[in-house]
């Protein structure tokens, strides 16, 4: 080999050749993440560097490696029989390697990258930089060298990450090893077939090894740290990147300049982008809802009763602009205890202790005396004791309790007169279901309600319509309630989420509509929607833009 070298990335960070001490070290490291059945041997190390030692990289600060950057420079000919599968790392030699004296192109196969000091910030950039610099050496005896491609044969899931970032990409499947782990011993499986039998033999399954390639035509990060100085246009190109002309709506908001116009208002929604647009296209589906008389099923969570929004819900089906309704307990009973005493704004910071002294339930920073449950109590028990005989399911609870309150505000009075039906799959988890519990506990002990036959009832509903819609405020139970009653019709046309949940816990109140059409439960063809926001915020300007003809 030739003698070393040492050259200044900083005052600190040092780089110098690999040299003969080196191949052990980084061989024994090799070897416990990539035990193969055909390793690479110090000899073989030796070869690669039998011209150009310099491109194995150690990098060392005050004596000490921090990390190293072990490039293999090949011949193209020998490259492209690596990166089609048609070359082991093993089996590279002096043949395979490049010669400046006569190859006008180099390629890069990366066997060994590896930070070891972790307070060294942008150390890949500062060793792939360096790298460079080692190439325009070479260029200064050989003028028209080019760098035509760069890989790295991946076998642990932080080497893939790091290639992938830099721009590394499979382009062909190739390798078929599979790394795999047993009482803190990696293991090579060279098939699919043996992983999945060392996998029953209790083997744990790690990652499949990749090859990872790039070429300067692909302007990935990894050239802009190979080939600035060579090519300073690419970091312009990647900077002032041509673009074609995209379709869709010019974003423009509302202009106050003008005179107030609320339905000028609520159209720029769609145009303002982020989740405004969300928002308008909500209000656009409704109303293509409407426009095809599809069958609407609303759904919302308690909350959506305890604030506001009991309002426009109640309006709704005051006037018959939905068809069915599913809701929880809360939802339900939360509607007859406001017709029997107000809730009031308070804050979200209370303290919970000093509440429950004072006998005061907190519902976000809405405060509900605990007078009106009982209040509830006394009205509810002596109804469930009138109907025993006509209550058979949790829907006939709902219907006799709405015709009871005979109150104009309740969302369940106007569901009861205009034959709205109410479908609570919970209607135990709430002050209803302890209700219903203290009737049948202490008052009627053969008191049944049939969900069974609920549920029936309600998946049988979707069943022969024309076209199905769905607005569902919240998740939970209810959500799910009614996509699946659109899976026995094959999904729904229409949907309309509006909630705050996320989908990377894998919940269903999270999943977005398409995750929903995987399911069957809304139509590949349908027209959906995810609003992501507060519905009390959100649904009257829905309501607002998509009800109000």
């Amino acid at each position: 080999m030739k003698s070393q070298t040492t050259s200044n990335l900083s005052s600190e960070l040092k780089v110098r050749a690999i040299q003969p001490s080196d191949f052990k070290k980084m061989l024994e490291t090799d070897k416990k993440l990539y035990p193969t059945s055909s390793p690479v041997t110090e000899e073989i190390i030796r070869s690669w560097y039998i011209r150009n030692p310099e491109l194995g990289m150690i990098f060392e600060k005050n004596g000490k490696q921090t990390g190293t950057l072990i490039v293999i420079p090949l011949n193209k000919e020998s490259w492209k029989k690596l990166i089609n599968g048609n070359l082991k790392e093993s089996e590279m030699n002096s043949k395979t390697i490049f010669d400046n004296s006569k190859d006008k192109e180099i390629c890069l196969h990366a066997y060994h990258i590896e930070k070891f000091d972790k307070k060294i910030n942008e150390f890949y950039k500062m060793a792939f930089t360096e790298l460079r610099k080692k190439i325009e050496a070479l260029k200064q005896k050989n003028p028209n060298l080019k760098i035509s491609g760069i890989s790295a044969l991946s076998v642990t899931a932080e080497g893939i990450g790091l290639a992938e970032h830099l721009g590394l990409k499979e382009e062909k499947f190739i390798i078929d090893e599979h790394i795999l782990e047993k009482n803190g011993k990696n293991y090579v499986a060279e098939s699919r077939e043996e992983s999945d039998k060392k996998i029953k033999e209790g083997y744990k399954y790690k990652n499949r090894c990749k090859m990872l390639v790039s070429t300067p035509n692909n302007k990935d990060i990894i050239w802009s740290y190979l080939q600035y100085k060579e090519n300073p246009q690419i970091a312009a190109e990647a900077i002032m990147k041509k673009s074609e002309e995209p379709e869709g709506l010019t974003i423009k908001g509302y202009d106050f300049n003008e005179k107030f116009d609320f339905k000028k208002f609520l159209a720029a929604y769609s145009t303002t982008g982020a989740q405004a647009s969300n928002l308008g296209r909500a209000i656009e589906i409704i109303k293509e809802m409407r426009k095809e008389k599809a069958y609407i099923y609303l759904g919302y969570t308690s909350n959506m009763v305890t604030t506001g929004n009991r309002e426009l819900i109640r309006y709704l089906v005051e006037h018959k602009l939905v068809d069915r309704i599913v809701t929880t307990a809360g939802g339900i009973e939360e509607d007859f205890i406001k017709c029997m005493g107000d809730f009031k704004l308070g804050e979200f910071n209370l303290n919970g202790s000093d509440l429950r002294d004072k006998g005061v339930n907190r519902a976000g920073n809405i405060l509900i005396p605990n007078s009106r449950y009982v209040k509830f109590e006394e009205w509810l028990l002596p109804i469930l004791e009138k109907y025993k005989s006509e209550i058979k399911t949790p829907s006939d609870v709902i219907r006799l309790v709405g015709k009871e309150i005979n109150n104009k505000e309740s969302i369940y009075y106007w569901a009861w007169k205009n034959e709205i039906p109410v479908y609570c799959p919970a209607i135990m988890d709430g002050s209803l279901g302890d209700m219903i519990y203290f009737y049948k506990n202490y008052k009627n002990k053969d008191f049944k309600l049939d969900i069974v036959a609920d549920t029936e009832e309600f998946n049988n509903s979707s069943i022969g319509k024309e076209k199905t819609g769905m607005i569902i405020l919240g998740g939970g139970v209810v959500k799910h309630a009614i996509c699946n009653c659109n899976l026995y019709r094959n999904g729904a046309n229409y949907a309309v989420y509006i909630n705050t949940a996320q989908e990377f816990d894998g919940s269903d109140s999270g999943a977005r509509p398409d995750e929903a059409i995987s399911w069957g439960k809304i139509a590949q063809n349908s027209e959906t929607v995810k609003v992501y926001g507060d519905a009390t915020i959100i649904f009257p300007l829905v309501v607002a833009g998509a009800f109000l003809d």
